[in-house]
């Protein structure tokens, strides 16, 4: 068995402490970020004014397509292949196709191929603009 170093041990230690706080804290946030997004519903305000500034919250629903390790990527890549548009790109990038295809840009037989493997994806943003008062803190 090899010798533990306790220098490594310690850095490891702690290195995992802070991995476990973390997620803690990822959950917390995910889920102060959904009653954000609950009460901005419920009252039908986009902006919540608080004593501490002002938030915005955003939800957009967006195309996505599968990664380069997920299912469905071969069929995606030669999708665009077959129609041409891969040569119109220096590299392929799904997160600009799916803007294309968003935005319509794509030729109607592409975006045919690509409607069976796109996903829609929604995304919540919260903004906070934080008073003067609170910034400078």
């Amino acid at each position: 068995m090899a010798k533990v170093d306790p220098q490594a041990q310690m850095l490891v230690d702690e290195y995992l402490d802070c991995l476990r706080a973390k997620e803690t804290v990822d959950e917390k946030l995910k889920a102060a970020k959904q009653k954000l997004l609950d009460y901005s519903q419920a009252i039908k305000k986009k902006t919540l004014f608080t004593q501490s500034g002002k938030v915005t919250v955003s939800v957009k629903n967006r195309t996505v397509f599968p990664k380069s390790d997920q299912p469905g990527r071969r069929e995606l890549e030669a999708a665009v292949k077959d129609s041409g548009y891969w040569d119109e790109t220096q590299s392929f990038d799904v997160i600009k196709l799916a803007e294309a295809y968003d935005n319509r840009q794509l030729p109607a037989d592409l975006a045919e191929k690509l409607r069976p493997l796109a996903k829609s994806d929604r995304q919540v943003r919260i903004f906070v603009n934080e008073s003067a008062s609170q910034t400078s803190r």
